[in-house]
């Protein structure tokens, strides 16, 4: 996630992170998450939170490292920039987690 400024880590929490593409609407969000669950890379799921749509990633395995997780954010950038009908700026990841705005460093460490 370092390698993106836009991504904050943000201490720990429940597996469950909910997060953004922004700018992006919820027909972006809807379609990303579309994407990669057809691409087998990774499974994504999507949720509402605060009458938007958000992607839902869940990190149960506890073998799952930071790398896996960068993976993650490199997936959804990449996909998200494949499917916006406008150019996104830089890498345009918000994390927002649906419990008290927590990121995904409930990711053992590598």
């Amino acid at each position: 996630m370092a390698a993106h400024d836009q991504l904050a880590l943000v201490g720990r929490a429940l597996s469950i992170v909910c997060f953004r593409v922004e700018p992006g609407d919820d027909a972006l969000q809807s379609e990303v998450a579309r994407r990669i669950q057809l691409g087998g890379e990774a499974f994504l799921t999507t949720a509402e939170v605060d009458g938007h749509i958000v992607l839902r990633a869940c990190f149960i395995n506890p073998l799952t490292t930071r790398a896996d997780v960068d993976a993650l954010a490199e997936l959804v950038v990449r996909t998200a920039s494949a499917a916006s009908p406008t150019p996104l700026v830089g890498d345009s990841v918000v994390f927002l987690s649906y419990f008290q705005q927590v990121a995904v460093s409930t990711a053992r460490r590598a």
